[in-house]
């Protein structure tokens, strides 16, 4: 970390301002070689001054600086933040004269790994900062901020000291081999690790739910061919994102449309007609739309309400075999008399073809308010926390089996101390540079 980066934080484009983040131990040096006037150095202030080329004597921009002095800062390290205009021909040319003096650009998220690696903050923290930036809904972003302010560091390290405590109880037990009370000892440790093992499963099945809509709550329209799926979607947008037609089986691909809901990322996926194939671009699209579903969060299944059919039914059974939330949804209501269709659980009844959908959209809104209760809890972020976790839970039933089968000391204490190292790996405490180059590498250039 001896080398001087930079990058731009804000995204690429035109805009009215853009900000070059610069950050290491040359950070002053190189500012005041490619300003007007000196760049003093004042913690937490702001200075106006000019970039320009030295050499050719050409001012480049109009600037204000933010400087922050080691090590009270977001990396450890002297970091100036540029202020400049929004062209992305300033940011090139400020770039080319912070490369031609020594600064190197950084690579996706090396901004905060030097925080990580400066002890400004530890894994899951750090980790917070990449699901907080791309948080897509108000849940991932309340859990991704609690985590950041250290309350996912503080429960888990909670937990961590409790196996450790464990740990060093029974080490010092080995050290008296005439110790007699073992078996009643036993019990008292396997309802400690149980009671332990239960909160840890508790916030590993919230946090996969919510992990799941990182990336934007997925809901596939699903249905015979010549339901109305591409219009209910076109009426969900509220403009022609689909092909209307109607021809059966217009749709060969999934088509994908985005909307917000209740502060949702929310991502409509538009799908094939499910029936049987006649010809093999049709069996492809039916293939994709299996995939489509397996990969949703929540299904539409589409059916006529002018129309008797069964064939949903095989359909449903096919949902409840996924374990898929779904909701049955009869169009062209504009077509017959309610009273012909009764009523099921999960069902609406809705006018595509006249946006009469206000019932569909509360049922989704009652479906996205599930994620509450998740997000009320204790969260890990990302997938690989998630993995730490389970692995945690899985030593800590190997030391409750050994204590029933084998209640040797010397054995019982090896899962514990394995269950010990998940959790401290998870907090960054243990670094494995294979895991911290991984979860840096998906950050964003200037995090």
């Amino acid at each position: 970390m001896n080398k001087t980066i930079y990058a731009l934080s804000t995204a690429p484009g035109t805009g009215a301002i853009h900000i070059v983040r610069v950050s290491g131990p040359k950070t002053f040096d190189i500012l005041n070689k490619i300003c007007k006037t000196e760049v003093f150095i004042k913690h937490f202030h702001i200075q106006r001054n000019v970039i320009w080329n030295s050499k050719t004597q050409k001012v480049i921009d109009d600037v204000l600086l933010m400087k922050f002095v080691a090590p009270n800062t977001y990396t450890g390290e002297d970091l100036i933040e540029i202020n400049c205009h929004g062209s992305m021909q300033i940011v090139h040319q400020i770039f080319e004269l912070l490369a031609a003096n020594g600064a190197i650009l950084a690579t996706p998220g090396e901004f905060t790994k030097r925080g990580f690696l400066n002890n400004k903050m530890d894994l899951t923290q750090a980790a917070a900062v990449d699901v907080l930036v791309k948080s897509l809904n108000p849940y991932s972003r309340a859990c991704a901020l609690a985590s950041l302010f250290g309350k996912t560091s503080e429960q888990l390290t909670v937990f961590q000291n409790e196996i450790f405590q464990l740990i060093g109880t029974i080490e010092v037990l080995i050290d008296y081999p005439e110790y007699e009370d073992l078996e009643k000892d036993l019990n008292t440790w396997i309802n400690k690790t149980k009671n332990l093992k239960q909160k840890l499963i508790a916030i590993i099945n919230q946090s996969s739910r919510l992990i799941s809509i990182n990336s934007g709550f997925k809901i596939a329209i699903i249905g015979e061919p010549n339901v109305g799926k591409s219009s209910l979607l076109n009426a969900l947008v509220n403009k022609e994102r689909a092909i209307v037609s109607n021809v059966a089986g217009t749709t060969r691909d999934v088509i994908e449309a985005y909307l917000e809901i209740n502060q949702f990322s929310v991502s409509l996926l538009d799908t094939a007609g499910i029936h049987e194939h006649r010809s093999q671009l049709e069996k492809k699209g039916i293939e994709k739309t299996h995939e489509t579903i397996k990969e949703a969060n929540l299904v539409i299944l589409v059916l006529d309400a002018n129309k008797k059919s069964s064939r949903h039914l095989e359909i449903l059974n096919d949902l409840t075999r996924l374990e898929k939330k779904y909701i049955l949804c009869y169009n062209k209501k504009d077509l017959i008399k309610t009273t012909q269709i009764k009523p099921e659980n999960n069902c609406v009844l809705i006018s595509a073809k006249n946006n009469e959908i206000n019932d569909l959209i509360h049922q989704i809104e009652s479906y996205l308010e599930e994620y509450k209760q998740s997000a009320s809890n204790l969260m890990l972020n990302q997938k690989w926390q998630i993995d730490l976790a389970n692995q945690c839970v899985y030593f800590l039933d190997e030391f409750e089996k050994i204590c029933m089968t084998h209640p040797y000391l010397d054995l019982i204490i090896e899962p514990l101390k394995n269950a010990n190292e998940s959790l401290l790996k998870i907090l960054g405490k243990i670094q494995n540079y294979d895991l911290i180059t991984e979860i840096f590498k998906n950050f964003c250039l200037g995090k």
